[in-house]
């Protein structure tokens, strides 16, 4: 809406009497008949035209300012629910990237840490079957040395090896199952020694 007093040949005290006629802006003024405008005091017939003119000029930019107005203020309220969307959009497809990398990296750490427990479980078995072997091959080492000195004591390959798997008294089974024990080997080697220095005494 525009003032009264915007429209060209209207003062303040024509303003006055038009809007106690009911012509408040611009706008009315420019709806109004040239008859009505001319009861104004000092408004002549051809005065009234040409103010009512003038009324309808003012009128007309102000709606095409207000229709401009609005038209930008749609623009500007149209690019930033653009802006608005955009970063969203943005913003989602940024989440579902860092989660996929990040789903990524877990799923090769864990193949990482599967490989590498596998790994290891392997080394352990390794180990232990090394160790094993190598244990075994003590205790034959310990059993071949137990008979041949059993052979050196009491002189024959064939009593030693009867020795060897006869039951004792002194051990409570074979020397062959005594070599079996933690310390069979060298309880063996002790009771044929004794053996030994009871021969060598007769």
């Amino acid at each position: 809406m525009v003032e009264l007093t915007k429209v060209k040949g209207i003062g303040p005290t024509v303003a006055k009497a038009l809007v106690g006629m009911g012509i408040v802006t611009a706008e009315d003024l420019a709806a109004a008949s040239p008859e009505t405008v001319a009861r104004v005091r000092g408004i002549s017939s051809t005065g009234a035209s040409v103010i009512i003119a003038a009324a309808g000029e003012i009128a007309g930019s102000g709606d095409k300012a207000t229709k401009k107005s609005k038209t930008v203020a749609k623009n500007a309220s149209k690019a930033k629910k653009k802006s608005k969307k955009k970063p969203k959009k943005k913003s989602k497809k940024k989440t579902a990237k860092a989660e996929k990398k990040a789903k990524r990296k877990a799923t090769k750490a864990e193949k990482k840490a599967a490989k590498k427990s596998k790994t290891s479980k392997k080394k352990v078995a390794k180990a232990q079957k090394k160790a094993a072997k190598a244990q075994k091959k003590v205790a034959k080492a310990q059993k071949k040395a137990a008979l041949n000195r059993a052979i050196e004591v009491l002189g024959d390959e064939e009593r030693a090896v009867e020795w060897m798997g006869k039951m004792s008294g002194t051990f409570g089974k074979s020397p062959k199952e005594t070599l079996s024990d933690e310390d069979g080997f060298a309880r063996v080697l002790s009771h044929l020694r004794g053996v030994e220095l009871a021969l060598s005494r007769n």
